[in-house]
């Protein structure tokens, strides 16, 4: 018979290994993927676990090199895509399995028509710090775009038509080039000028596809429409976004509400969130009126619902008569006197 501390040592060290392993990335055996798509995590592998599943939208291979023939991922495969993209915390992840084997699926006429539709015309992805040493006006549009987004080159991917290559590797040395961003888009319009001492030799528009590396918080777990958010329901990493695409940051994400469900690992952005409702129709609240160097308090009845820093109707106690106050935070608004929907109220029993 084994010792009791021999016996509670296993059962300790049995513990500490589930703990480690309650997640974990299992490669398949097989799968199948969508011609001209990249290859993600969750294509090749099954994921268990929080850890895991932020990184299931993660690009194993491009799609450049998705639709080879006899395709094979391997564990070093993933253990350097995640690696290379993420601090991954491997002695909370187990990773597991020999190899996949990658074929390609079938698609219906209609949804390959749409693809192409979409891609048409494109070159593949690429990196700005790549090109930016070039002297062509490739180099300094990217350049120039990295300027305006005051961002690093390392941050930014450039995606241009496969018709403007001839343009894209005019040689500009002793030129000067003037790269003007005509929106934010998808797909963003560019007006390009290229002088010669004092003459102008070249002006033409372009489409590029933009591409931005940014910090962004995802959801470790789904969030539902309607929940209050918190720090401890967020990680924070580095993905690329679309140039027109604005993550919210920390501040404005804790303690708000979830305009719409959020999934996990998808990055949350501004849009997707909204402050929490602080006052109801009824409520009773302080409001500041300010008039002049007088500051007057006293309370009013909140006539609808609303949010911090929005402006909402009141009632008086005392006279019946409403205006309009900001609400600042939970039980107390502002009133300004120079606000022209307010400028018959006055505010009674100051206290």
């Amino acid at each position: 018979m084994l010792p009791k501390w021999l016996i509670l040592l296993l059962i300790t060290l049995g513990f500490a290994f589930n703990a480690h392993a309650d997640s974990s990335i299992t490669l398949k055996p097989h799968a199948t993927h969508t011609p001209g798509q990249p290859i993600v995590l969750a294509d090749v592998a099954t994921l268990s676990g929080p850890e895991a599943k932020q990184y299931a939208d993660m690009v194993i291979i491009p799609a450049s090199a998705a639709d080879q023939p006899n395709l094979m991922v391997l564990p070093q495969d993933i253990r350097a895509a995640l690696s290379s993209q993420f601090r991954v915390p491997w002695a909370r992840l187990t990773l597991s399995g020999r190899a996949c084997k990658v074929g390609v699926q079938n698609r219906p006429a209609s949804q390959t028509r749409v693809q192409r539709k979409y891609t048409r015309g494109f070159q593949n992805t690429l990196q700005a710090d790549q090109i930016i040493t070039q002297n062509t006006l490739r180099a300094d549009i990217a350049r120039q775009i990295a300027s305006t987004l005051a961002i690093k080159p390392q941050d930014l991917r450039l995606s241009f038509r496969t018709r403007d290559a001839a343009l894209l590797a005019k040689a500009t040395a002793s030129r000067r080039v003037e790269v003007r961003m005509l929106g934010s888009s998808q797909r963003t319009p560019l007006a390009i000028t290229i002088y010669k001492n004092d003459s102008i030799v070249l002006k033409e528009n372009l489409d590029v596809e933009i591409q931005v590396r940014k910090k962004v918080f995802t959801p470790i777990a789904e969030i539902k429409k309607g929940s209050l958010i918190n720090q401890s329901d967020l990680h924070e990493q580095a993905i690329w976004l679309k140039a027109h695409q604005s993550p919210a940051i920390l501040e404005q994400i804790v303690g708000s509400i979830a305009r719409t469900r959020l999934k996990i690992a998808a990055p949350i952005l501004a849009d997707h969130i909204e402050p929490p409702i602080i006052v109801k129709r009824g409520d009773l609240v302080r409001i500041h009126c300010l008039q002049g160097s007088v500051i007057v308090k006293a309370q009013a009845r909140a006539l609808q619902a609303g949010r911090k820093d929005e402006r909402i109707q009141f009632q008086s106690l005392t006279s019946r008569k409403t205006f309009y106050a900001r609400m600042t935070s939970l039980g107390h608004a502002v009133m300004a006197e120079n606000n022209q929907s307010n400028r018959h109220i006055t505010i009674e029993n100051p206290s």
